[in-house]
């Protein structure tokens, strides 16, 4: 499903999905402002659940901005943010329940620009205070987790522990392996 044009909104076509919007694995909802922006939003407020889905967002030249209420990924969801502007994608929060499942995580690693001139950002979110915090269950590449500033959002998480024997460091620390 593609919402797009100045007019373009979910509530158009979603009326039976009330409060927010579910994208099943396979699925692919994309935002599309490439040709003009909707002032009023898209999701005008409305929580996402993405099951194993996939979230598109595509800015145009003049910039874009979205703002839903939360976020709740499921199974092997993804959100690509892409086009020829800036995007900001802006969630109240992220429900991290919906990650009960082992094998559940958020995609985010084919946006290009991110936490530069594509934002994902959380309003209200746990450990975001000050410092960049370590977002479980969200990749950005193939090698680094994520993590959220207030400011760029979901960033590269870059406080890895600088740790030659594992056996010493900090029960707290986030280390990484670069060598077998």
């Amino acid at each position: 499903v593609t919402v797009s044009g100045s007019a373009g909104a979910l509530n158009t076509i979603l009326a039976t999905a009330g409060s927010g919007a579910i994208v099943r694995a396979g699925g692919i909802l994309t935002l599309d402002s490439s040709g003009a922006n909707n002032a009023a939003g898209r999701l005008a407020g409305r929580g996402v659940l993405l099951e194993g889905g996939r979230l598109n967002m595509v800015s145009n030249a003049a910039n874009s901005t979205e703002t839903a209420a939360v976020l709740r990924p499921y199974g092997n969801a993804t959100i690509n943010l892409s086009g020829a502007g800036t995007n900001t994608l802006t969630f109240t929060s992220l429900d991290y329940t919906t990650f009960s499942d082992p094998r559940s995580a958020l995609d985010v690693s084919a946006t290009t620009g991110l936490a530069s001139t594509n934002k994902l950002k959380f309003t209200n979110i746990l450990g975001t205070a000050g410092t960049a915090s370590l977002m479980p269950r969200f990749f950005v590449t193939g090698a680094d987790f994520a993590a959220h500033d207030a400011t760029n959002g979901v960033t590269t998480f870059a406080g890895y522990a600088a740790v030659t024997d594992i056996t010493a460091s900090a029960a707290r620390s986030a280390a990484r392996r670069t060598t077998c």
